[in-house]
């Protein structure tokens, strides 16, 4: 069996086509594998912002349903701008409710030592009346609407008229106006 010329230059034919079809099957397989890993990568991304939006929608569905919360808490502390006069106002109204003079000696900011931007006041007031009244108001003192720190109570009873005098140091927390 003899091989013609025009054979062999089909079977060279054959074989070129046969290794194009192969290189472009491996450069086709290679770029299959390129996307496949592109698209792994977008899932991913997806995945993650998918998660950091469901966790956005869950922290601002907290922060509007806790705003009552927050409110409740923002009215525990004073606003800077009315720590004294407001807070000495209303101090001098529960003291009146109790039948209860007050006298305040002194007000001032405390240096804060934290970096909060919260500052505290300090008042320092005496009060006078019977045991039961002050005990009642020192009560009062210790439930204020506010945060706050019942820093020292003196408590002394006058042997001549009976009655009771209180000195009170009470920090105040401030935080700052908005």
């Amino acid at each position: 069996m003899t091989i013609t010329v025009r054979t062999k230059q089909y079977f060279v034919l054959a074989l070129l086509l046969a290794g194009a079809a192969f290189a472009a099957a491996g450069y086709l397989f290679i770029q299959v594998r390129q996307q496949g890993q592109a698209l792994e990568s977008n899932l991913a991304i997806i995945t993650e912002n998918n998660a950091k939006a469901a966790t956005f929608a869950r922290i601002e569905r907290q922060i509007n349903e806790s705003s009552d919360e927050r409110a409740t808490i923002a009215s525990a502390f004073l606003p800077s701008g009315a720590a004294g006069p407001d807070f000495l106002t209303k101090l001098e109204m529960w003291g009146a409710a109790y039948g209860l003079e007050i006298e305040v000696l002194d007000l001032g900011e405390v240096p804060s030592v934290m970096a909060t931007g919260k500052t505290e006041v300090m008042v320092k007031f005496t009060f006078s009346g019977e045991q039961r009244t002050v005990l009642q108001f020192t009560k009062l003192l210790e439930s204020l609407p506010y945060h706050s720190r019942l820093e020292s109570l003196t408590i002394n009873e006058s042997t001549t008229t009976g009655e009771n005098t209180a000195e009170v140091d009470l920090r105040i927390t401030v935080y700052p106006a908005s």
